[in-house]
């Protein structure tokens, strides 16, 4: 056996040895159940600083993923506002290009006018100069033009003369 008894002379074991064995398993015991309810103690505190953790985690994922849709609903805006700037800014280079083909449209019937001898060319500007410098004004034409005449608006660069003695009743 693996206690420490002696045997009494009447049978049985002696007294003061089974009360020693029986103090010294109660110590132990309780060492034990020390031992036993610090490491439970620190499991609960570890516990709680993983649920903690966890739940600092969670916000800040939450916070991030609001972050990351208010950066996505910004990226969206900024590329519609792209998106409408490049369709304005298509409207505008179709503007220009249609304003620079009148513009040709008008220094060639004004070259042709003047090679026709309407006006003098030694005593106008520079085609280019002229149509950057001024910016061009309308003369209305009458409302119900004479037989075989155009009808419409003549656009006239600001700067330079024109009446209408400088037009050939003739012209086409």
């Amino acid at each position: 056996m693996d206690h420490p008894f002696r045997s009494a002379p009447l049978g049985g074991f002696n007294k003061q040895d089974v009360l020693a064995f029986l103090a010294e398993q109660s110590k132990q015991a309780a060492q034990a159940q020390q031992q036993l309810q610090e490491q439970l103690e620190g499991a609960n505190r570890q516990a709680e600083t993983l649920r903690q953790e966890g739940e600092e985690l969670r916000r800040r994922l939450e916070e991030a993923q609001r972050e990351l849709e208010t950066a996505r609903q910004g990226r969206d805006s900024l590329s519609a506002q792209l998106e409408e700037a490049g369709r304005e800014l298509a409207a505008s280079r179709e503007e220009t290009d249609r304003a620079r083909r009148e513009l040709e449209e008008s220094n060639e019937k004004l070259a042709a006018a003047r090679a026709a001898g309407r006006a003098p060319q030694e005593e106008t500007e520079p085609q280019g100069e002229a149509q950057e410098a001024a910016p061009e004004e309308a003369v209305p034409l009458p409302e119900e033009p004479p037989e075989g005449k155009p009808e419409g608006k003549l656009t006239v660069p600001k700067g330079v003369d024109v009446s209408a003695d400088d037009f050939d009743d003739d012209a086409p």
